[in-house]
This record gives C-alpha cells, structure tokens and sequence, in this order.
C-alpha cells in the first residue's frame, strides 16, 4: 500500500477506462487501461517527468455475499520506471 500512496502523492490526471469485463460463476474479469500524468513529485527515486504513465492490465474478483472475497490481478508498464523517467539510465530494483 505504500507503493500506491507514493504514486498517488506522484502523479495527477489519473483515469482508468474498463476495456471489457464478463462474469461467469462467482467470478468477474475486468481488462483495464490506466492513464495518469508523473507531474507531482518523486516516484521510485526518479523526478517529476511531466511524462504520461499508461498501463494495462487484468484482475479477477471472485464475488461472494455480494462482496470481493479473493483478487488476482496482472498489470504492464506501472513498475517499469525507467521507461517514463527522465533518467533512463537509473536501474530500478
């Protein structure tokens, strides 16, 4: 949780569009695009790049009660700094 609070202190502009999602049992699969813009402060040691972060991504919820009981998710591009960075020679680990 930290990782998304620094993010968010990070970034602004930030959308997330829901490509598809289709439900079978007691499951829902959501494919996801996320947009948000690096303009607001340090992220994973790297500065303000005023540079656009897009990623991609699924999850699974499985649904139980009427509540998300269990979450499996995939995501590209959020961790992969030095492709948005302003310093592509910095490695992150």
């Amino acid at each position: 949780m930290q990782l998304v609070a620094q993010l968010s202190a990070a970034v602004s502009n930030a959308s997330v569009l829901f490509e598809d999602q289709a439900a079978e049992g007691d499951k829902v699969i959501s494919r996801l695009t996320t947009k948000r813009t690096h303009d607001r402060g340090e992220y994973l040691g790297f500065a303000p790049s005023g540079m656009e972060i897009k990623t991609t991504g699924m999850i699974i919820h499985r649904i139980q009660g009427g509540k998300i009981v269990e979450e499996w998710s995939v995501s590209s591009g959020l961790w992969q700094a030095p492709r948005w960075c302003t310093c592509p020679t910095k490695m992150v680990r």
